[in-house]
């Protein structure tokens, strides 16, 4: 079965696999903590991608194609480079914060930069954020195979976000200790706070190879 986050954020681990690593930071970290950073540093990127695009508002680009291309590359650029930092060096604390804050305000952000477009009478840069939120998505899944899954089957940015977690919390608190806590009574902890995530929990079967 997979896991589930608090928001229903499925990563294709093990029950096993994901919660014995997550004892190792208990009690420091519970694994409603762990989990919602991994929500964050997932979202993190799309903050990113919304502010780039919006400093596209200020270019002096006259034609609306112009205008358009500008958003898609600068939304592209934004997701996609993020994304790589983060998942090819040591997360940050302003990554996890800059993932809340896209998690929890990402809706307003959007509607914000589409209030700012049409005042300035710049709709097109919607589509642009629009098209580029696609194409990075896709770009982002093409570089995750090649530089980071190598030969093995390709996973999902909530996998490769979930072992960032850990490395965060890692620096954090230290070297990893024994767990003082089996990873099944972690699990059935966590699960019981979170009822809906296990029920989809429940319903997954599919997980990531060697997880």
């Amino acid at each position: 079965m997979a896991v589930y986050t608090p928001r229903l954020l499925k990563i294709r681990l093990s029950h096993e696999s994901a919660f014995t690593l997550m004892s190792r930071h208990h009690p420091d970290v519970t694994p409603t903590m762990y989990l919602t950073t991994v929500e964050y540093l997932v979202r993190a990127p799309a903050g990113v991608a919304t502010l780039f695009c919006a400093a596209s508002l200020g270019s002096e680009f006259a034609t609306y194609w112009g205008q358009f291309g500008l958003a898609v590359i600068l939304t592209v650029f934004g997701y996609v480079a993020f994304t790589w930092w983060v998942t090819r060096d040591l997360p940050w604390p302003p990554h996890v914060w800059l993932g809340a804050a896209s998690s929890r305000f990402g809706a307003f952000g959007i509607i914000g930069l589409f209030l700012a477009a049409v005042w300035l009478r710049r709709p097109i840069v919607m589509l642009g954020y629009l098209t580029g939120r696609v194409v990075a998505s896709g770009v982002s899944a093409v570089i995750g195979r090649v530089f980071w899954d190598g030969p093995k089957p390709a996973y999902s940015v909530a996998e490769r976000m979930f072992f960032r977690a850990h490395d965060y919390f890692d620096a954090r608190s230290g070297p990893l200790r024994e767990p003082l806590t089996t990873w099944q009574k972690l699990k059935d902890a966590y699960y019981a706070h979170h009822p809906e995530a296990a029920d989809r929990a429940a319903q997954s079967s599919d997980v990531a190879p060697y997880l």
